[in-house]
């Protein structure tokens, strides 16, 4: 296997997915070592993490991060001694741009990196698009045989190459955006109890895994979450809930708006599957819109829930404390954010 292209040099290979792979997963592992970043932050994306069509010969990574224009120097550095250097000719919006080169003569670029804000609007749109395209042999035979026709009829450069496939490109985003819009967001009923604690327990036992010892975990589902406290938590504060032709996939539950416009936010909890298609946001953003004179959102985070965490973090969330939350004889390091509404 070969990589590399010269500056505005364009070409495509026969796919060689399981070489392309590897090469992905140590790169992966070796930006992990460096940086500390987790591993499910630093995904394959671009034509060579598409099974089974010709690709230019450059391994493209996505680095999730929390906050984009927050980046520190020692990142930068820890990158670079991966071989990663920043292109600072390369401006996009809520993107930086790395690339790592073939040898010391940086004429030839082998992989890039694009870092950009973990689960935000373009890493969605990025992962969609090869998800998208690996699920759908249609529209992957379509893309294939568009970058061919590209490279066959015209001598173009590679921007003129990434401007000609925009319109596909972005057509498969719309597909994303249009999914999304398939969920409809409202207050919760009586009669959703039922299916609000199975999303609760599915959220808990995925997210939890590994953290919290399951016996644990179903003692406090039974007790948060059995019928007499679903009434209360219907009565009492804000539920909401997202739901597909007639399924709830996921919930949110925000105390009443308390002195100074505080808030708590007990809980956004979605079946895992459908995480990173902007459900959490628009049900935040939902709360938000129903909380009067809402000033500050509080919620404490199990600081291994990663996953959650950068959520929130992504969302604005700061953090304001850190303390050990004694958890049915179970001791969780538990983070208290902040959001400033």
């Amino acid at each position: 296997m070969e990589l590399g292209l010269k500056k505005g040099e364009v070409k495509l290979v026969q796919p060689q997915d399981e070489k392309w792979e590897n090469e992905f997963k140590h790169v992966q592992q070796r930006i992990h070592a460096a940086t500390h970043v987790d591993q499910e932050k630093i995904i394959h994306i671009g034509s060579t993490a598409i099974k089974g069509i010709v690709a230019k010969p450059i391994i493209d990574i996505m680095v999730g991060v929390n906050n984009i224009h927050n980046i520190s120097t020692s990142f930068f550095t820890n990158l670079k001694e991966v071989g990663f250097h920043r292109l600072l000719k390369v401006e996009r919006e809520d993107e930086i741009v790395l690339a790592k080169f073939k040898d010391d003569t940086y004429q030839v670029k082998t992989h890039f990196v694009h870092l950009v804000p973990y689960k935000g609007e373009k890493w969605c749109n990025l992962k969609f698009f090869r998800d998208c395209l690996n699920s759908n042999q249609s529209l992957k035979k379509e893309y294939e045989q568009l970058k061919i026709s590209l490279v066959e009829n015209s001598a173009c450069n590679i921007n003129e190459y990434t401007d000609a496939k925009e319109a596909f490109v972005h057509n498969i985003f719309s597909m994303r955006i249009s999914d999304t819009e398939k969920y409809n967001i409202r207050k919760m009923k009586q009669e959703d109890i039922k299916q609000v604690q199975q999303v609760a327990k599915a959220s808990w036992n995925a997210t939890y895994e590994g953290i919290i010892p399951f016996e644990i975990q179903e003692n406090f589902l039974k007790s948060a979450y059995s019928d007499e406290m679903m009434q209360k938590r219907l009565d009492n504060t804000l539920m909401l809930i997202s739901e597909r032709e007639g399924e709830i996939v996921g919930f949110a539950n925000f105390s009443p708006v308390k002195k100074q416009g505080k808030v708590e936010l007990a809980a956004i909890y979605l079946y895992p599957q459908y995480q990173g298609q902007g459900i959490g946001s628009a049900l935040l953003q939902e709360g938000i819109k129903n909380l009067n004179n809402v000033k500050e959102i509080y919620i404490n985070v199990e600081k291994e829930n990663t996953i959650g965490k950068s959520f929130y973090e992504a969302k604005g969330f700061e953090v304001i404390e850190e303390f050990d939350d004694h958890f049915d004889g179970h001791i969780l390091k538990t983070i208290r954010m902040v959001l400033k509404v």
